[in-house]
């Protein structure tokens, strides 16, 4: 295995006015995963489209004008004055008709106005949904990209106090850190463990010290960082995964009763009767057509007179009865006009 290099000064943190703790986490994370192009311009605007971003810029009108400006050719004096709907349609149809790019806009991003007036879930997606942590080393530009995106974040996860040292070394394991770490840090490390002083005893700032995150990134697995300390620690303490959806919840899906849309009409349904999956609104729709079809006549009872004699084409209600088609019995006894038959060759009797 290559023996890694010794630790240097680590890149410095994207400048950040939110308060310490996750929001500042969020926005260092965020602006540094654009610095180093780990997402495209595509990816961030599928993730924050333009209503998202003009809605972050609600308290910046000045940024939201410059980007206006370039992004579809408005002079800044007339986009200051544009309704945030009405950017954000601007926006949208320079994408559209391909009168800007994404790195255009994506350049006026600013990740404190995104983390602060967009849900911290949703940047967290953003930030999680390629999996960057299950890169292949084989892919020598997306897992280095991938290996220097762990290390800021490792860092900026110490830095803002959402994990400790001890945490993150208990966490790592000395078992992992024995079989990972490089000999120019794992001898200091276990001469310090056995030198039986205690001011010099072994702790999480000794270990850190000795190798800090960019050298942790390097030799520990990627995916036992990202799970041990940003799944076990960081989101589960801060609820960083989205909302969740019971519908793709097969345990919760079946002790769940999901609420159908209420239909048209206002009438409750009957006790004890429950509509029958999506038939409903089949069973709707066809009353609605029914709705409009012509009205069907109603037959007069059997005894009537009026009604259809079988044989004979039906008459209007208000006809005159027609005395020489009725037997000599009355209505039942209906004399049907003799129809004359060919015979086989063809013939007439």
């Amino acid at each position: 295995m290559q023996t890694p290099t010794p630790p240097t000064n680590p890149e410095p943190l994207v400048s950040s006015a939110l308060a310490e703790g996750l929001p500042r986490f969020l926005s260092h994370s965020l602006g540094y995963s654009l610095h180093i192009g780990l997402r495209s311009p595509a990816d961030f605007l599928r993730h924050f489209p333009p209503f998202d971003l003009a809605r972050s810029m609600a308290t910046n009108r000045e940024l939201l004008a410059l980007l206006l400006e370039r992004a579809t050719g408005m002079r800044r004096a007339l986009a200051i004055h544009k309704s945030l709907v009405s950017a954000a349609s601007d926006l949208q149809l320079s994408l559209q008709h391909g009168e800007t790019e994404p790195a255009t806009i994506v350049e006026f991003v600013d990740p404190d106005l995104i983390v602060e007036h967009l849900p911290t879930w949703r940047v967290w997606r953003y930030l999680t949904e390629d999996k960057f942590w299950l890169m292949d080393a084989g892919q020598a530009e997306g897992f280095e990209l991938s290996r220097r995106f762990m290390s800021f974040i490792l860092m900026t996860a110490l830095s803002e106090s959402l994990v400790t040292p001890s945490e993150l070394v208990e966490r790592i394991s000395a078992e992992r850190l024995a079989r990972h770490l490089p000999r120019h840090a794992l001898v200091p490390l276990l001469t310090r463990a056995f030198s039986g002083e205690e001011q010099t005893r072994l702790d999480g700032d000794a270990v850190l010290a000795l190798a800090p995150p960019s050298i942790l990134a390097e030799c520990i697995p990627l995916a036992h960082l990202w799970r041990t300390i940003f799944v076990d620690i960081v989101s589960n303490a801060h609820e960083l995964v989205p909302p969740h959806d019971d519908s793709n919840d097969d345990s919760t899906a079946r002790h769940t009763k999901v609420e159908r849309p209420r239909s048209r009409s206002t009438a409750a349904p009957a006790p004890g009767l429950e509509p029958a999956d999506d038939e409903i609104d089949g069973v709707i729709e066809k009353l609605s057509s029914l709705a409009d079809l012509p009205d069907v006549p109603v037959l007069p009872a059997a005894d009537d007179p009026r009604r259809p004699t079988p044989g004979l084409p039906p008459r209007p209600s208000d006809a005159p009865l027609r005395l020489d088609l009725l037997g000599p019995h009355g209505p039942d006894e209906a004399v049907v006009p003799k129809v004359h038959q060919r015979h086989d060759d063809g013939e007439r009797p």
